[in-house]
């Protein structure tokens, strides 16, 4: 189960991952093939990516939010383990604010500019 109550069902038999939200509905994640001998898959608390381990110690690393949206929330602490493309909004943001004084992100107070953040 993650941060937000989506709990990741590994379904060996059929080769296939899926998710489903806290109230039981299944979430479309699209097709997710993962091998036979699979054992159990966990979601990176920092990162948000998806890992699928397999009994040969082999995994499968699915980026996070590429097929399960959110898997991965924006904070200050968890700025280092965010995706290149999160990160590098950030730091667009956070230049601008810092050298154009006269722009609006200049009159934004860092907790709503991190509010803004989460929902990259």
């Amino acid at each position: 189960m993650d941060y937000a109550g989506r709990v990741l069902l590994l379904d060996a038999g059929e080769s296939r991952l899926h998710a489903f939200d806290k109230n039981g509905h299944r979430l479309p994640i699209g097709h997710i093939a993962v091998g036979p001998n699979s054992l159990r898959v966990n979601i990176d608390q920092n990162r948000g990516d998806i890992m699928v381990f397999e009994q040969s110690g082999a995994f499968l690393k699915i980026s996070a939010n590429t097929r399960m949206p959110r898997t991965y929330e924006w904070t200050p602490d968890k700025h280092r383990f965010a995706p290149l493309a999160i990160r590098t909004a950030v730091n667009v943001f956070t230049r601008i604010r810092s050298l154009g004084h006269d722009s609006v992100l200049a009159l934004l107070p860092n907790e709503l500019l991190f509010l803004i953040f989460q929902h990259l």
